[in-house]
Order: C-alpha cells, then structure tokens, then sequence
C-alpha cells in the first residue's frame, strides 16, 4: 500500500520531543516501524516534513536554537525520501483580555502575538493534492492539530485513499505526557490511529551523530 507521512514538524516538536535527548529523530525510520504496526502491508514512498526556521531572539537558548535546527534540517536533506517544506513565524503586536476573573472586555494589555504561518495550510493541501492525484493509496498525518480536521474529511469524502494519524503524543513504555490530550476530531476522520510515540521507539530511531553531506557534516548539536 503505497503510502506518504505528513508530518507538522513543531507540533511533533512541542508535544513529543523537547522535553526529551531526541530531538536527533530519523524521521524515515520512526515512521516506517510505526506505520507497518498499525497497518501493515504498508510501504512508506515518502516522508514531507512541514516547519519553520524559528527566530533566535525568541529562543530561551537564542542563536544556538537556530543554529541546531538549521543542522537538523541539514542532515534531514540527505535523505532523498524526506521532502522539507518551510514556512515562517511572524511576530506582531496585538492586544489581549488581562486574565482577571471574571473577564473584563474593557481591561487589556500588549503582548507579542507569535504566529506559525503557511505550513499547516501547504501541510493540508498538499495532502489533499496527492490524494486526489492517485500518488498514494494511504496518507498518514502526523499531528495533534484539529485544524487538520477539513483536510482529512475531504480525502475521505473526495478519494478511496485510507488515512492513518500519529497523535506525537509521549504515553505507553516510559514515553513523556506533554500535558495534551488526544484530538478526538482527528481520530473521527481517520481509518487507524496511533495516540502515542514512546520514548523507545524514539530513541531506536536516531540519527548517526554525524550526518555526511556534500560539504561539512552535519553534527548534532551538544544540547540535543
């Protein structure tokens, strides 16, 4: 069953990963073992990672956190099966209700309103484009976003691809709680459902610490 992972880079990122040493993750890897578990006879084509480049100055680590993404991202790319899709984070000033009980419409204060823009809407479309097109007989979203939910009802309703979803959820065999609850509205729209990765089946899918690329290697960072 031909198949391609979908995968929301920071919301694997923030709800399963940074809190833990492997944030070195062979995407390829992980997906594989776990994709051929819930449905076997499986064969996983591709894997299209959706991200931005986050900004040092709103890093608690600063440059360093830009610069062990950057180096992920680089060893990523040698991996012909892994496509990267970037988009951006913008940073505006807004307006927002004070947190007082009860909430007073009248009582605001400024904060900087931090916003990942353009990767869930090509994570969407993308894969709503190679279902339709027939590129897969199976696609597997890897995220904890309800948002996702219209692009999985409409593959359903548009094409016979099946889909799975891989809530990036830490639970069963020692994985981390990241505090969040499974998405209930994905699971509806979805063929199977993993609701977690554990944190052995992320540490048997690392990266070698040295990534060769075309010029230096790829090293991963001191603090990962």
């Amino acid at each position: 069953m031909r198949t391609i992972a979908y995968v929301d880079g920071h919301n694997l990122y923030f709800n399963c990963l940074k809190k833990t040493q492997y944030k070195w993750l062979d995407l390829e890897a992980l997906l594989t073992t776990m994709i051929a578990g819930a449905a076997p006879g499986s064969e996983l084509l591709r894997v299209k990672y959706f991200t931005s480049p986050i900004k040092g100055s709103l890093s608690r680590r600063g440059q360093a956190s830009t610069n062990a993404q950057a180096e992920y991202i680089r060893a990523l790319r040698e991996n012909p099966r892994i496509a990267i899709t970037e988009g951006r984070f913008s940073v505006e000033s807004a307006q927002a209700l004070r947190h007082v009980t009860p909430p007073n419409i009248g009582d605001r204060v400024k904060i900087w309103r931090i916003e990942e823009k353009e990767t869930d809407v090509s994570l969407a479309v993308t894969m709503y484009r190679d279902a339709r097109a027939a590129l897969v007989d199976q696609v597997v979203l890897v995220s904890n976003d309800s948002d996702m939910v219209p692009a999985l009802r409409t593959i359903r309703d548009d094409t016979d691809v099946r889909v799975g979803v891989i809530l990036p959820l830490g639970g069963p065999l020692g994985g981390t709680k990241s505090g969040r609850r499974p998405s209930a509205t994905l699971a509806a729209h979805a063929d199977w459902v993993r609701e977690s990765i554990s944190q052995e089946e992320l540490a048997a899918a690392q990266l070698p610490s040295r990534v060769q690329t075309a010029r230096r290697p790829a090293c991963r960072p001191s603090h990962w």
